[in-house]
């Protein structure tokens, strides 16, 4: 962990409208370890993800009253145990299918481990102010985005309408022909020749 501030201006180097800037950043860097019995294997098991997530932050005062400030970051989750090395098992849920085809009231799922499984990713960044106008009067309000890629889900309803999304164009609902063979999760989602799930 790393991390360093630069002051820009303040103090008796102050300006008018310009009370505080400063810009500061750290890193920090992480190392996860998951470990467990492989289901697939019935071996002990283990994996290791290594990342460096920076952050950057930016403070701005134009009077000692008022306070802005932004922050930019980047984070990881490595998957859990049990998603990486879990023994294979079935489910019945109820599936809708987006692709149009006739589904029965519960479909045979099967939930297993995967070892190839890579942390999910996000990306941050903020902007806020605080002010205090008045003497034991103190306000703030801040505004945050994140966006996380690669969340680790085993949700069979999401896992389908991702794989609709990834329909061509010339797809037609309940045409068994025109599906896409190559749109995400083709190759775990089992259907028949006249595309019903099965």
């Amino acid at each position: 962990f790393a991390e360093i501030k630069v002051p820009l201006i303040g103090g008796a180097n102050a300006r008018p409208w310009i009370h505080d800037l400063s810009i500061g950043g750290l890193a920090r860097k992480e190392l996860q370890t998951v470990m467990g019995t492989n289901g697939t294997t019935g071996l002990y098991d283990s994996r290791t993800y290594d990342k460096t997530n920076p952050s950057v932050n930016l403070q701005f005062s134009p009077t000692k009253d008022y306070k802005f400030r932004a922050t930019w970051s980047k984070g990881f989750l490595a998957p859990g145990s049990a998603t990486v090395f879990g023994t294979p098992g079935t489910s019945n849920p109820t599936l809708n299918d987006p692709l149009g085809f006739p589904t029965t009231a519960q479909t045979a799922i099967v939930i297993r481990g995967n070892p190839e499984l890579q942390p999910a990713a996000s990306k941050a960044w903020s902007l806020g102010l605080v002010a205090q106008p008045r003497k034991n009067l103190s306000l703030s309000v801040d505004f945050y985005n994140i966006k996380v890629d690669g969340i680790v889900a085993n949700n069979a309803n999401a896992i389908l309408k991702a794989n609709a999304a990834g329909q061509c164009p010339g797809f037609v609902r309940g045409d068994a022909n025109t599906i896409n063979p190559a749109a995400p999760f083709a190759a775990q989602i089992r259907r028949s020749a006249n595309g019903r799930l099965n």
